[in-house]
């Protein structure tokens, strides 16, 4: 995965975009994958700690 579609697909899973549920989970998939990260949605999702 380029760094430019990893880019697109975390931008339009925080715009929250008018995507489904199916699509937000197939979107998380492919990032897995393409980053091969387990724990991307911890990155796009949860803040650091203080």
């Amino acid at each position: 995965m380029s760094r430019e579609e990893a880019i697109s697909l975390v931008q339009r899973l925080m715009a929250a975009e008018e995507t489904s549920e199916a699509e937000q989970d197939q979107m998380l998939e492919a990032l897995e994958r393409g980053l091969v990260c387990p724990h991307i949605s911890d990155y796009i999702f949860w803040a650091p700690p203080s």
